[in-house]
């Protein structure tokens, strides 16, 4: 009863005397049909079983999230989906830098990049958002971090550097 493609763990008779044979089914379409079966390797008996359903529940969140992320849980629409926003980031990564090509200022020791603030005090739903994902997503926060001090506390307070980064 275990969903192709499947994998066999054969036990390692060298150090273990009493081994069992491990079955370990995914199914990459759907994480809640992912079973692991350890058989017997004398009689062939199933020993234990653990599955989906015997996760916890973060496991079974973690489970679900990763079979969406890759495009397996929802058939074809989320495959198509993920595959479509794949196709945009890198669309997003050659005509990002083409953007700004065609726009730098030419023969100035600039960057050009456009001067923005960031409306964090006209919007807090921005600033918990923000913050929420700094904590969902801890890499994602300290990079945050780390870009806003060194905004703060190199580029703005060189001169060399304001200047090239059009922060003054």
């Amino acid at each position: 009863g275990l969903r192709h493609p499947f994998t066999v763990a054969v036990p390692d008779t060298s150090t273990d005397e009493a081994g069992v044979y491990s079955v370990i089914g995914y199914a990459f379409d759907a994480p809640s049909d992912e079973r692991t079966v350890h058989v017997d390797r004398f009689g062939g008996a199933v020993v234990s079983t653990y599955g989906f359903d015997d996760y916890p529940t973060l496991a079974k969140v973690v489970s679900q999230g990763i079979g969406l992320h890759e495009g397996r849980s929802l058939g074809l629409w989320s495959f198509w989906g993920a595959a479509l926003m794949c196709v945009g980031i890198i669309a997003a990564c050659v005509t990002g830098p083409l953007m700004w090509w065609r726009r730098r200022p030419r023969g100035a020791a600039r960057i050009g990049a456009p001067r923005g603030r960031m409306p964090l005090r006209g919007s807090p739903v921005l600033l918990v958002g923000l913050v929420a994902l700094g904590i969902v997503l801890p890499l994602f926060g300290l990079s945050l971090l780390v870009v806003l001090a060194l905004d703060q506390l190199v580029l703005r307070r060189v001169p060399a550097l304001a200047g090239w980064f059009d922060t003054v």
